[in-house]
C-alpha cells in the first residue's frame, strides 16, 4: 500500500464520533444535567411504587412525599425543626472554623509539627463523630451541645487537613524570593499564601458543610433532639410513613440547596483561578 493510500485512510480511522448530547463541561450544563437526573430518578422511583414492585406501605410515591412535604411548609413546626437542625449546623461549622484554620496554619507552616501531628491526625480524622454520640450525651446531655460538640469535630477534619496540604503545596522558591527580596510577612500572606490555599479552604469548607448537615440530622435522629432528625425520629415512632419521607426528602433538598449556593459563591470568589476559569458557565 502506498504512502499516499495511507494518508488518505488516516483520518477516517482516527475520527472521533461526535458526542450526541453536549458534554457537562461546566457549571451550567452539570446543573441541567443533574436536575434531568433527578426528575428521571423520581419517575423510575414512582413506576416502581405505582405498579406494586415496591409495597407503598414502607416506600409512598414520591409525588405523595412531596405533596405532604408541601403541605408541612405551611407549619410552623416544620420550620422550627429546620431551624434547630440549621442552628447546630452553623454554630458547629462556625466552631470548626475557628479551631482549624489556626491549628492548620501552625502545622502547615512548620515541618516539625507537621511531622509529628501527622499520624495523630491520619488515626483521628477516619473515626466518625456519631460513634463518640454516648460519649457527647454523657458530657453534655441531649441538648444543643451535644450536636454542636459532633458537627464540630465532624467538621474539623476537612478543614484542618485542606489547610495544612494547601500551605504545604506552595511552592517553596516563591517564598524564599520574597523573603530575600524583604517583602513585609503581611504582603506575602496576601500575594502569596492565601491566592495558593483558598482553592484548598474552599473545597475544605463545602466538604464541612456537607458533612455537618448530615452529622446534625444523625444526632437528632439518634439522641431525639430538635431538628429534622428528630422530626424523622417522631414520624417513625408514630408510624407515619409518608410524613417521615416528606422530612427525609427536606433534609436533601436542604443539603442540595447549600451545595449549589456555595458552588456559586466559590466560583465567585476564586474566577481569578485558572481551574474556575476553564469551568466558568
Amino acid at each position: 500500500m502506498s504512502v499516499a493510500a495511507v494518508k488518505d485512510r488516516a483520518p477516517v480511522t482516527g475520527s472521533r464520533r461526535k458526542p450526541l448530547l453536549p458534554l457537562p463541561t461546566n457549571f451550567r450544563s452539570r446543573l441541567i444535567y443533574g436536575i434531568v437526573g433527578t426528575l428521571l430518578t423520581l419517575g423510575a422511583a414512582q413506576l416502581l411504587v405505582s405498579t406494586q414492585i415496591i409495597d407503598e406501605r414502607f416506600v409512598p410515591l414520591p409525588t405523595t412525599a412531596l405533596a405532604r412535604l408541601l403541605e408541612l411548609a405551611w407549619t410552623p413546626v416544620f420550620w422550627a425543626g429546620v431551624g434547630g437542625t440549621m442552628q447546630g449546623w452553623a454554630m458547629g461549622l462556625f466552631l470548626a472554623i475557628v479551631i482549624a484554620l489556626p491549628l492548620g496554619f501552625l502545622i502547615g507552616t512548620n515541618d516539625y509539627l507537621f511531622a509529628a501531628t501527622r499520624p495523630v491526625v491520619e488515626f483521628l480524622r477516619p473515626i466518625p463523630s456519631v460513634a463518640l454520640i454516648p460519649v457527647a450525651i454523657l458530657m453534655l446531655g441531649i441538648g444543643m451541645e451535644s450536636k454542636v460538640f459532633l458537627v464540630t469535630l465532624a467538621c474539623l477534619w476537612p478543614l484542618l487537613i485542606q489547610t495544612i496540604y494547601g500551605l504545604r503545596a506552595i511552592d517553596p522558591t516563591l517564598t524564599a524570593t520574597a523573603q530575600s527580596f524583604r517583602i513585609p510577612r503581611r504582603l506575602q500572606l496576601r500575594s502569596i499564601v492565601l491566592p495558593a490555599i483558598l482553592p484548598y479552604l474552599a473545597t475544605g469548607f463545602r466538604i464541612a458543610a456537607t458533612v455537618a448537615l448530615i452529622v446534625a440530622v444523625t444526632a437528632e435522629l439518634v439522641i431525639g433532639s430538635p431538628g429534622i432528625g428528630g422530626d424523622i425520629l417522631l414520624a417513625q415512632s408514630s408510624g407515619a410513613v409518608v410524613t417521615l419521607y416528606a422530612l427525609v426528602f427536606a433534609a436533601g433538598l436542604i443539603g442540595v440547596i447549600l451545595n449549589v449556593l456555595l458552588q456559586i459563591v466559590e466560583r465567585r470568589l476564586l474566577r481569578w483561578h485558572p481551574t474556575y476559569r476553564e469551568a466558568a458557565p
